[in-house]
């Protein structure tokens, strides 16, 4: 990428887009969840449109996933999950709501694990609400630091990561080293 596009993107395109994504989470905020969802699903219908590139690959990994099905319900699989997606946005100002709502099922084994003071991974699948989990404490004292890959847009990085909770281990070498770190310091790591 030639230096004069990745200046504009850094300097004009990312911050605009930023700028976007954190009026539509004010909004989402001064939303009742139920409306914010709804939007946040419509929202994510409308951003699939324009998707096209992101669209072609997530019709090629669900032909792998699910050969089966006919392209119809890949398409249809593909449109629920730009919903979701929209849903999940929406959701991040309501987390600490949501929090109150769910059901975490075995947090009693996150007790123990934690009690022993030896650190370890908690894997989940990104199902649901993904971000509830490493946004909020689920469990009291207990914090999961997240690894996770940054976003190429550092308005948005900055945005939508900084409410996690925890050390945030960016994917690579540098976070290889820091999740050595942090087990020996008896920290978790999802």
């Amino acid at each position: 990428m030639s230096q004069r596009v990745l200046g504009f993107k850094q300097v004009i395109l990312y911050p605009i887009e930023g700028l976007a994504v954190g009026l539509f989470l004010l909004i989402f905020a001064l939303l009742p969840l139920p409306l914010a969802e709804g939007l946040g699903a419509t929202l994510g219908s409308i951003v699939s449109v324009f998707a096209r590139r992101r669209n072609k690959i997530g019709l090629f990994n669900l032909r792998i996933a699910f050969p089966d099905k006919s392209e119809k319900e890949h398409k249809q699989i593909l449109h629920q999950m730009w919903r979701h997606f929209g849903r999940v946005l929406a959701d991040l100002p309501h987390n600490r709501q949501l929090l109150k709502k769910a059901r975490f099922e075995g947090i009693e084994y996150l007790r123990q694990a934690y009690s022993c003071g030896k650190g370890g991974f908690v894997c989940s699948a990104h199902i649901g609400n993904w971000e509830l989990s490493i946004t909020e404490q689920i469990a009291p004292g207990f914090i999961m630091n997240p690894v996770y890959r940054p976003a190429n847009n550092w308005f948005l990085d900055k945005l939508l990561f900084a409410r996690r909770k925890g050390v945030k281990i960016p994917k690579g070498k540098t976070g290889a080293r820091l999740m050595i770190e942090l087990l020996k310091q008896g920290k978790f790591i999802k």
